[in-house]
């Protein structure tokens, strides 16, 4: 095999009207990949076209259109697949991380009971959102919390105890 040959032929004779074949096969990929219900079927898709394209100058590939187009639905699927575990895989993720910042430990807590806390921690006055924050997800003490902010330590205890007060105050209102 020459240089100029790759497994799918003469270099030149396996390149597709890439034109044509979008207008042919686009659709329809495009169509396959939304209802895989996919969160970013263009994306997934745009993936596929630069994974084919790849593939067919490669030579990794026999040559034809059911042979690219083959290749390219191959390539959507597992695309689409990796997408779906990622997608899992980071709802997962945050629910543990919601979890973990409402200062629950337990998988009692629902996601209404954190979305409350994520809310009533919203509308402190900043000054004291970052206090409660700080102690209790950074774990960090007064004094540090003080060095860090530059005001004094009683200040802080001060805005920790009535951002506590405010907090329970907005989480009887979420109460049915």
């Amino acid at each position: 095999m020459s240089t100029e040959q790759t497994a799918c032929g003469n270099a030149d004779a396996a390149q597709p009207d890439w034109e044509a074949w979008l207008q042919r096969h686009g659709g329809k990929l495009f169509y396959f990949a939304v209802h895989w219900q996919a969160e970013d079927p263009e994306d997934a898709l745009q993936h596929t076209l630069v994974q084919t394209a790849r593939a067919v100058a490669e030579g990794r590939c026999e040559p034809g259109d059911t042979s690219i187009l083959r290749y390219a639905y191959t390539t959507l699927r597992n695309r689409l697949n990796w997408l779906h575990r990622e997608s899992r895989q980071r709802r997962e993720r945050e629910t543990v991380w919601r979890r973990e910042q409402c200062g629950v430990q337990s998988n009692a807590a629902t996601e209404e009971e954190c979305r409350n806390v994520e809310e009533a921690l919203r509308k402190l006055p900043p000054e004291e959102a970052e206090i409660v924050v700080l102690h209790l997800w950074e774990e960090m003490n007064f004094q540090d919390i003080a060095e860090l902010l530059g005001i004094h330590r009683t200040t802080v205890s001060s805005r920790y105890r009535k951002a506590l007060t405010d907090i329970r105050k907005l989480l009887t209102h979420f109460q049915p």
